[in-house]
């Protein structure tokens, strides 16, 4: 059986991954996403049929809702504004957390960005619309930020 703590202690070696490879690359690999949910998937099949059945359908949900947005911004924008690695990873993400807490993860990866991008702009860099944020590195830090959160104070 695999515990909380041991799932965490998995799962942190595939969020450092994200972040240094999509920092680099500007892709998060599909095999990081599978690893990511795969962990997520054995972990709630060792709790209730319930919760995996909850969580597999609000990651189906925000998978469809993500594509949906993805597309919708293509077409409004002309760009696309949202990497499918990144909504790939919100998938995962939601089976470890569920609805409930993904806002959360959105709200502290955004947060994150926004900070380093304000960062980068007192050191003098240049804001520009046509610069793209990595944004896999602030999603992995935020999915372990909410579940370490959620570990100690759940």
């Amino acid at each position: 059986m695999i515990g909380d703590v041991t799932a965490l202690a998995l799962l942190a070696p595939m969020l450092l991954l994200v972040g240094l490879v999509d920092g680099r690359t500007g892709r998060i690999p599909d095999a990081l996403n599978a690893g990511i949910a795969g962990l997520g998937l054995l972990r709630l099949a060792m709790g209730s049929p319930e919760t995996l059945l909850a969580h597999g359908l609000d990651a189906a949900i925000v998978g469809g809702l993500l594509l949906l947005l993805r597309r919708l911004y293509r077409v409004w924008r002309g760009r696309t504004g949202l990497g499918l690695g990144d909504v790939k990873f919100l998938v995962a993400a939601t089976l470890w957390t569920g609805l409930e807490a993904l806002p959360l993860v959105v709200l502290l990866a955004s947060l994150s960005g926004l900070a380093m991008v304000g960062l980068q702009a007192l050191r003098g860099g240049a804001i520009r619309a046509d610069r793209r944020l990595r944004f896999g590195p602030h999603l992995a830090l935020a999915l372990m930020a909410v579940l370490l959160l959620d570990r100690f104070t759940g």
